[in-house]
Order: C-alpha cells, then sequence, then structure tokens
C-alpha cells in the first residue's frame, strides 16, 4: 500500500511538473490601446523566446517523446490489447537508449485496492498526453524559426549548468524519428484513422487580445473521459452529422461559427454526457446506441423480406371478406406462417428502437426543449417552479410532441397490425427503408418539409372547385362532365357533385354534351383550364420539385464547404495552399472542427481552478455568447510560413506557384508583343511627325510666295489707278491732252 501511495504521488507531482512547464508558455491578453503596449509585447515575446530556448536546451526530447510512447502502452487504451501496442524506437544516434526500454506493469498494481488499475491507467494516458502536448508546442512554435534562436542559446546565463545542454538539432531528430512514428502507428491500428488520437489528445488555436493586439495562440487539453469512452458512438456521431447538416447558419463566417458553439453548449455536452452515463450503466442500457443501430439496420432488412415474399406469395385480388381472413390468399398455410414469423421478428426490432430511443434521447429532448422554453418565456420560470404539476405535464408535452419518437411508435404499431391483423399492414414501412437510399430519403424530406405548403395549395384547389361547381349551377341549365366520367351532370345533390369534382376535375377540362359551345361555355372552359388544370396542378408540383432542387443545391454546397473550405478559419483550400499549409493535414489537426466542440466540453467540465489562463478567458467568452477567439483568416501554420519560409522550399505552395509562373510568362509575352508594338508604334509617329514637319516647310514657303505675289499685284494695282487718274485729268484740260499723257505715264 505505501509503495502504491509513493507511485500515485510520484505520477501526480510528474503530471503538475508539465502542467507547470506548459503555463511557462501562457501568453497574457494584451490590448494595444495600452500606453506601454509596445513594452509589453517586446517584454512577451522576449520571454516566449527565451523559455522555448531553455526548454529546448534543458529538456531531453529523446526522452520526452518516450515517455509518450511508455505510458501510451499503460493507458486503457493498450493494456489488454496487445494489437495496439506501440513499440518504442531505439535510436542508434543517441548514446543511451534507456527510456525506450518497454515497461511491463506488475500484479501488485493490477491489483492494487488502494491505487486502482483504472486510476493508474487514467494517470499514464495523462502522462502521456502532457509529454505529446509539451513536445508538440515546442516543435510547432515560431520561436524555433526565430533569426534570433541561436543568438539566444548562446546568451542564455544559468545560475547551474544542467548535466547536459541539448539543441535544436535533437528535437528534429526525435521528431522525425520517434514523435511523427507515434501518431502514424496509432492512426494505422485503428480504424478512424488520424482521427483516433482526437478522441483524446486536443488542440485548438484561439485568438486572445483586443484588436490590433489579437495573437494566435495553440492551447493543448486533455479529452474528457465521456469522449474517450463513446469513441465511435453511432449516436455521438449522428448528432454531428445532424448539427453539420441542419443546425449551421451558413449565411456568412461569423453566423456559421456562432450557431456552430451555441448548439454545442446547448445540445452537445448534455447529449454526451447522458450517452456517457448510458455507457457506464448495467447491460443493456450501456448498449443503447449500438442498439438502436442495430434494429434500424435489421428493421429494414426485414421489411424487404416480407414485402418480397408477399408478393411472391399472395394470390387473389379484391374481395369481400374481412381484412382479418387472410388465409384465403395463401395457396399453403405456411406461407402465411413464414411471413407472420418474419413479422414478429419485425415487431421485436421496432420495439427495441422504440424502447432504446426513450432510454438515449428523452431525457435529452425534454432538458433542451425545457431550456428552450426557458429562454422564450422567462417571465414564466419562477411560476414553472413553484408549480411542480405545470412543470411535470410540460416535460410530458416535450416528451410526446418527440417527432423521431412518434415516428418510432407508428412502425411499432404498423408492425403489431400486420402481425395480428393482416400482412398487408406491413407495406408502409417501405417508405423507411426507401429512405436509407440517399436520393430518395431527398425526395420524401422535400415532401415533407413542405407538408404545409402542399396542404395549403391543395385546399386552396379544392376551394376553386366548388366555385366552378357552383358557378356552373348558376349560370348553366345543363351541366357537364369530366373525360374519365362524362356522367357527373348527372349527380343528384351539391355532395355527389362536389365528390365528383375532386375525384375528376383534377384530371381533365369539363366535357359538354352539346359539342357547339356558346362564349360562356368556352370561358368557363378556359377559365377551369388555366386555373385548375395549369396554375394549382404545377404549383403543387413545383413545390416539390423548388424545394428538392434547393435541397439538392444546398447540399452540393455543404459537399463543396466541407471538403473545400476549412470549417474554423472559413479559408479555402487553394488559398491555404498557397500560404504552405497542407489542407488536410490543417483541417485534421489545426482546425479540426470537433475539437473545438471537444475543447468546449473540457471547459464545461473541469472545475475553474484547474483551468489555465486562456481556457479561463475562452470559458468566460463563451458564457457572454462571444466567439470572437475563433481564428477567422487566420492561422499558426500560415502565419509561421509567412514569416520565415521559403517558398522554393515548400511542396504545397509550388503546386500553386506554377499555374501563376506560367500566367506570369504569358503575361510576359505579351507585354514584349506590346513593346514591340509600341516601338513599331513609336516609328510610325515619328515618321509622321518629319512629314508633317516637311508639310509645315513647304506650306511656309507657299505662305511667303503668296505673300509676296500679293504684294507684288497690290503695287501693279496702285500704278494702273494712277495711270486712270491722269488720263481723266488729261481728257478734261483742252488741248493739253498728249502732253500731260506723255508726262504722267513716266511719273
Amino acid at each position: 500500500d505505501e509503495y502504491m501511495e509513493v507511485l500515485h504521488m510520484m505520477r501526480e507531482c510528474e503530471i503538475s511538473a508539465f502542467i507547470f512547464l506548459q503555463s511557462l508558455l501562457e501568453e497574457i491578453e494584451l490590448d494595444d490601446e495600452d500606453p506601454d503596449f509596445e513594452s509589453i509585447q517586446a517584454s512577451l515575446l522576449e520571454h516566449r523566446l527565451i523559455t522555448t530556448v531553455r526548454i529546448v536546451q534543458e529538456v531531453n526530447p529523446k526522452v520526452l517523446c518516450d515517455k509518450v510512447i511508455t505510458h501510451w502502452n499503460l493507458s486503457a487504451e493498450v493494456e489488454g490489447k496487445p494489437e495496439f501496442r506501440v513499440e518504442p524506437v531505439i535510436d542508434d544516434d543517441v548514446a543511451d537508449n534507456g527510456s525506450a526500454n518497454p515497461i511491463v506493469r506488475p500484479k501488485r498494481e493490477m491489483y492494487s485496492e488502494t491505487y486502482t488499475l483504472e486510476a493508474q491507467q487514467d494517470h499514464s494516458l495523462e502522462i502521456a498526453f502532457r509529454s505529446w502536448a509539451l513536445f508538440d508546442a515546442i516543435i510547432s512554435s515560431a520561436e524555433i524559426e526565430h533569426p534570433n534562436f541561436r543568438e539566444t542559446e548562446k546568451s542564455i546565463e544559468r545560475e547551474r549548468d544542467p548535466p547536459e545542454i541539448f539543441n535544436l538539432t535533437l528535437w528534429k531528430s526525435a521528431d522525425d524519428k520517434i514523435f511523427r512514428k507515434f501518431t502514424a502507428d496509432v492512426s494505422e491500428m485503428h480504424a478512424s484513422g488520424n482521427k483516433y488520437l482526437h478522441f483524446l489528445f486536443g488542440s485548438v488555436e484561439v485568438v486572445r487580445g483586443q484588436s490590433g493586439a489579437a495573437r494566435l495562440q495553440k492551447l493543448h487539453f486533455l479529452v474528457p473521459k465521456s469522449i474517450r469512452v463513446l469513441k465511435d458512438h453511432a449516436l455521438v456521431e449522428e448528432w454531428q452529422e445532424s448539427c453539420w447538416k441542419n443546425k449551421v447558419d451558413r449565411s456568412g463566417n461569423e453566423p456559421k461559427l456562432d450557431s456552430f458553439a451555441e448548439a454545442v453548449q446547448q445540445e452537445y455536452v448534455s447529449f454526451v454526457n447522458l450517452q456517457y452515463d448510458l455507457k457506464c450503466s448495467l447491460w443493456p442500457l450501456n448498449v443503447a446506441g449500438d442498439a438502436i443501430a442495430l434494429a434500424q439496420y435489421v428493421g429494414a432488412l426485414l421489411t424487404t423480406a416480407i414485402a418480397v415474399l408477399t408478393v411472391f406469395l399472395y394470390t387473389g385480388a379484391y374481395t369481400k371478406h374481412p381484412v382479418v381472413d387472410q388465409e384465403d390468399h395463401f395457396v399453403k398455410p405456411w406461407h402465411l406462417d413464414l411471413i407472420r414469423m418474419i413479422g414478429l421478428l419485425q415487431l421485436a426490432t421496432m420495439m427495441m428502437w422504440t424502447v432504446f430511443y426513450v432510454l438515449a434521447f428523452s431525457t435529452y429532448t425534454i432538458a433542451t426543449s425545457m431550456d428552450g422554453w426557458k429562454e422564450d418565456h422567462k417571465r414564466e420560470v419562477k411560476q414553472l417552479q413553484n408549480d411542480p404539476v405545470w412543470y411535470y405535464m410540460l416535460q410530458f408535452q416535450f416528451f410526446i410532441s418527440d417527432p423521431k419518437l412518434l415516428i418510432c411508435c407508428l412502425y411499432t404499431t404498423i408492425s403489431y397490425l400486420g402481425c395480428f391483423v393482416n400482412v398487408l399492414f406491413f407495406a408502409p414501412l417501405m417508405i423507411d427503408v426507401c429512405g436509407r437510399v440517399g436520393i430518395v430519403a431527398k425526395a420524401i424530406e422535400a415532401i415533407t418539409i413542405t407538408w404545409q405548403q402542399l396542404v395549403g395549395t391543395i385546399f386552396f384547389s379544392c376551394v376553386f372547385q366548388y366555385i366552378f361547381l357552383v358557378t356552373g349551377l348558376m349560370i348553366f341549365p345543363v351541366g357537364y362532365g369530366f373525360a374519365d366520367h362524362p356522367e357527373v351532370y348527372q349527380c343528384q345533390n351539391m355532395v355527389e357533385c362536389l365528390y365528383a369534382h375532386f375525384d375528376y376535375g383534377f384530371r381533365s377540362a369539363p366535357v359538354w354534351q352539346d359539342e357547339n359551345l356558346n362564349w360562356i361555355q368556352f370561358t368557363f372552359d378556359y377559365v377551369y383550364n388555366l386555373m385548375i388544370i395549369l396554375i394549382l396542378v404545377a404549383i403543387i408540383s413545383g413545390i416539390i420539385i423548388d424545394t428538392f432542387a434547393d435541397m439538392r443545391a444546398s447540399a452540393n454546397e455543404m459537399d463543396e464547404d466541407q471538403k473545400g473550405k476549412c470549417f474554423i478559419c472559413c479559408q479555402e483550400q487553394p488559398q491555404l495552399e498557397r500560404q504552405g499549409v497542407d489542407f488536410q493535414e490543417h483541417i485534421y489537426n489545426a482546425h479540426y472542427m470537433w475539437a473545438y466542440a471537444r475543447f468546449f466540453l473540457h471547459l464545461s467540465e473541469a472545475p475553474d481552478c484547474d483551468l489555465n489562463g486562456p481556457e479561463t478567458y475562452i470559458k468566460s467568452q463563451l458564457s457572454e455568447q462571444n466567439t470572437t477567439f475563433f481564428p477567422i483568416e487566420r492561422c499558426l501554420e500560415s502565419e509561421k510560413e509567412a514569416a520565415d519560409v521559403s517558398i522554393s522550399d515548400n511542396p504545397a505552395k509550388l503546386k500553386h506557384v506554377h499555374p501563376i509562373l506560367d500566367e506570369a510568362k504569358v503575361v510576359a509575352t505579351t507585354t514584349d508583343k506590346l513593346k514591340m508594338t509600341a516601338s513599331e508604334s513609336m516609328a510610325e509617329v515619328k515618321e509622321l511627325r518629319e512629314a508633317v514637319a516637311s508639310l509645315l516647310v513647304k506650306i511656309g514657303t507657299i505662305q511667303t510666295s503668296a505673300t509676296e505675289l500679293t504684294a507684288q499685284a497690290a503695287a501693279n494695282g496702285e500704278g494702273e489707278a494712277a495711270a486712270a487718274a491722269a488720263a481723266a485729268t488729261a481728257a478734261a484740260a483742252p488741248g493739253g491732252g498728249g502732253g500731260a499723257g506723255a508726262a504722267a505715264r513716266p511719273s
């Protein structure tokens, strides 16, 4: 007993030491409005760098990774299951491989009553997790890629040197040889692959800080025991599928994450805890989920078998005997007995489905419905607490109004009628079989979700039939029939006429006894065809077709969203891979959506005193319905790559760089062509300028010549005017014409 108590204390001390080491890497919340923001941020970054350097130098990475494997093999995940054992790694480059030696639990530990085997296995798993989390926090940190990392290693001053100084090379070697091998081995051993570790070891990325000071931080947490026990639980997986399809608001990034967080807090947490309580109960309560899945599968097979046997063994047709007299329809009595025997099995599966559904879902359904009612009727909550009768009546109302429970009861009733009344009653159960086929299930859903619209449209159609009937009775002396029943006009009262209209009036337009129609009959026929045959029938079919098309488009959109876009950071695959991030690794490790759901479950279950600073911050944000901690458009991998990784060293980046380079080559070729064209254009412009200059010179010469000619012409004009004046003067003077003219001409 003393040995076991010492062992117990040693393991708790080891866990506490790991928690302390991880706490050294925590970051405080920053606020860029703080006057000392820059100095605080610089101090924080320096602290993280120095802490990372000291852990790298003072913690043996080989021992840390060996501790992950050793304690993993001592946990409940492996002990008693040798096929899931992870073999330790012997590193030839390391002198001491003692930490890799396997440990076998002695009998005194297995049968101890003071420190039970279950508690030992839980502690072993937690030590494996703490070792895994510390190694992952260091090897994935941005500080190890910091340009000052090497200088900081050399500048560290210690009061006392450790026995051995380690370096980043040894850490990366341990990562390649041991840490990644452990992850790969565990994934290969289990059917769920790389999702298996998410049921045990969790990590999330959150944003913490105010506005411009918001920093992205990675948090590690041990997944709650309820999830560890319910790995691959059918009902939990069904809830997750339902949440993804029906409870997430896809109108935007923030509404999507808000609705997801709300669904997890209000439904997922309570549902998982209920299933865990059932799992820990006695048989058969601990197999409720598996029992429901088995009942649904076997029930579908039995229903199909009954339908096939009925088709081939049922003889005869319509008879007037009572429904319970069915022996006449089977050639041999054992044919009916065979179908009834299968029917009894079918009834048993339906009853099992109903009973286990009540056990597995009713408490959860009542609790969630009651929470919703309290949210909508806050003023009446006190009155409800003081009135137990009303409280229980409300619970009963929520219990019987569960649609899935009503369907289970309906299927059970149909099976009972098929067993003890007539085997033909089993026929409606084929709808459930069809509902298990994807495309048919969508068609059924398209009808069920629009039933109110369909009922309203059908009622509207019946009203129009009534209006047409009374209109015909008022304005026509002789009635009309329909194509399938021309004698409708012979009906004796309103009920018979209306019944005939409902039966035949949706198939064809009125048929008149006289082929020569007057304009009133023609108008009546035309309006009837337009309203009843064309519009109303088309509306009914259009509602179903449009709903089905919308559902298919929505399903395709969800499928594309799931396969090509990260749910948490809302970045698409090409966008992430251009930043150097492997998309599949990203969505299943860094930003696995259900890791966040399990993180919220962890926060709801863990005592406040056990939460660290960032966890306390997230819990307070959730209580205020604030989801700004989700890393929208951010992830540590891309920020780390953007800070320090060359594009040529990253195949994920090169995958998207090649198309860009091809486009760049096309742009360069086009640019060269444009340059050549521009050069040719410039040469042509130059030639045009020279031609224009030559033309301007010629025009200038012409203008000069024209000016001279104009001046000369003006001079000639003045001389002729003077001669004319002299001649006129000479003519006016007597006897002096010739002398004057001779004297004036030379002048």
